[in-house]
């Protein structure tokens, strides 16, 4: 079983960011902080049974900005977790961080807590671009904070990046793509620009503005990500995300392989059996009824519609044999028929693995949407 901790509360809003988050200077985040780990020990302890206590292999507390808020409050959060459940000798401990929240104070405290994994938004190298996303960091926030962690201890650390900023050239993320590579982490995350409604991006560059992504730079930032992080000795597992071996991300890869997680806090999703349970998703709600919730049953179909295009997320691929074992039933000859439509550009089948290609990685969520 994995774990998920929602943080909302942030420095400002990044002008891309679609995620549930809230001014961490309104006079919520004492009153929030207590709803969560009431909510956390009671979500624990409903999978509790005759045998023990939930086993735990991951834990991730995310955001928001988890980084903003006082130590005490995380550390809170973890004696909670650890009082009403198992966590395994190697499980994943992360928290993200964004480089102008980290101190060495907070550093040595997440460490001693018992996190073992720092993911870190970085974005850019580019203080021009830093400015566009609305970013409250600097690039030498970015040196600042790594050097702070990596004295602290910490010896897995992830660095996000994202691709296709308006405006921005191959050369351009290039050159921010290659100072993280300097920085050395053991996991680098490349993702692509998304315009969401509700962001003040969707108003500047929506379907609505005017405004036109080059396709073909898009395709070569790609391109160019996966050849230079190759040569640099990060394997591709996910369409965007690297890693040196030994440290794929296990929660992340739990969400792509089906596995069940649970989720605590402001809007937090879980994921148990065939129900799909969201928390409230306002901050008032949530503080004066944190066990509230809402459940989604997924069907059958709806099941193995996410094992293709949850599992065709990774680098790996799906295996049919898998499919099979997993459903009880023969792989649909209508799904074969679709990737078959793809070979070999965008589809390779090898043994029993259908995986895509870097070509098909750009367009696989055409590819995909048509499972659903």
């Amino acid at each position: 079983m994995e774990l998920y901790i929602h943080i909302p509360f942030c420095k400002k809003k990044c002008k891309y960011c679609d995620f549930l988050s809230w001014d961490c200077s309104i006079d919520k985040v004492d009153a929030y902080i207590r709803a969560l780990i009431e909510d956390i020990k009671y979500s624990l302890s409903i999978q509790n049974s005759d045998s023990g206590k939930v086993v735990l292999k991951s834990i991730y507390i995310g955001g928001g900005t988890p980084g903003i808020i006082d130590a005490s409050h995380i550390e809170h959060l973890l004696d909670a977790v650890r009082e009403c459940s198992e966590i395994t000798e190697n499980a994943e401990i992360t928290i993200e961080v964004n480089p102008c929240t980290v101190t060495e104070e907070k550093a040595v405290r997440y460490f001693n807590a018992g996190i073992n994994r720092v993911s870190m938004g970085v974005q850019s190298f580019n203080d021009r671009e830093l400015k566009l996303l609305g970013r409250a960091h600097s690039e030498q926030d970015v040196y600042n904070a790594y050097k702070i962690l990596r004295s602290a201890g910490f010896k897995n650390i992830n660095m996000d990046l994202i691709q296709g900023l308006p405006g921005q050239s191959t050369g351009d993320f290039v050159t921010s793509l290659d100072k993280m590579i300097a920085l050395n982490p053991e996991h680098i995350s490349a993702y692509e620009l998304l315009i969401e409604p509700g962001t003040s991006f969707y108003n500047m560059y929506g379907p609505e503005s005017g405004y036109e992504f080059d396709d073909d730079v898009q395709a070569d930032i790609y391109a160019e990500t996966v050849k230079r992080l190759k040569e640099a000795g990060y394997e591709q597992y996910e369409i965007s995300n690297y890693s040196k071996t030994g440290y794929n991300s296990v929660h992340n890869s739990g969400y792509w392989i089906g596995e069940p997680y649970i989720g605590c806090g402001l809007g937090a999703v879980g994921y148990i059996g065939d129900r799909r349970i969201t928390k409230l998703q306002t901050i008032e709600e949530y503080i004066l009824n944190p066990l509230a919730y809402t459940t989604e049953i997924i069907s059958p179909e709806e099941k193995k519609q996410e094992f293709i295009y949850l599992g065709m997320r990774m680098k790996r691929g799906i295996s049919v044999k898998s499919y099979e074992e997993k459903f009880g039933e023969k792989f649909p000859e209508a799904y074969d028929k679709i990737f078959e439509r793809y070979i070999p550009d965008y589809v390779i089948k090898e043994n029993d693995r259908y995986y895509f290609t870097t070509d098909g990685f750009l367009v696989s969520n055409t590819i995909l949407s048509e499972f659903v």
